[in-house]
């Protein structure tokens, strides 16, 4: 099978060539987040999962393709009307992108084309200081892979 970005001038492209772009996306659809504490998010439900990137309730989407992906989070209702709502994306331990809330708003986002080694995991921490732990926050992960370069 020919992996993205490996077709030519006069290629035919077979149906499994079409099924090689590779994208995960995976949900956490009810989450406590404790007060004033960094929370690692553990996805329980797979939305979409091509490659095979992510297993049963984990941490991490871990692709087996070198390339740039796009990376994208949600976290929605992580903070209320006070403190600080930030949600952190990880490849391995390095911080690709950030979103970062002290104004009150309920939901945060983030995107990121990153690159990525085969093997490398994906992500997601959170925290927020309201007094208390914030319960019913939903979190969503997703790498797309975009072109692949090795």
């Amino acid at each position: 099978m020919t992996d993205q970005g490996d077709f030519a001038a006069g290629d035919v492209l077979e149906a499994a060539d079409l099924n090689a772009f590779s994208q995960v996306t995976i949900l956490r659809n009810t989450d406590d987040v404790p007060n004033n504490t960094n929370h690692t998010v553990v996805f329980d439900t797979e939305l979409i999962d091509v490659g095979g990137w992510h297993s049963g309730s984990s941490t991490a989407i871990t692709p087996d393709i070198t390339g740039i992906y796009l990376l994208t989070a949600n976290a929605l209702n992580i903070n209320n009307s006070s403190g600080r709502g930030l949600i952190n994306l990880f490849v391995d331990s390095t911080i690709v992108a950030s979103s970062d809330d002290n104004d009150g708003a309920h939901d945060l986002s983030l995107a990121a084309h990153y690159p990525i080694t085969s093997g490398q995991s994906i992500t997601l921490q959170c925290y927020q200081n309201s007094g208390s732990t914030k319960t019913g926050v939903t979190f969503m992960l997703s790498a797309q892979l975009i072109r692949k370069t090795a």
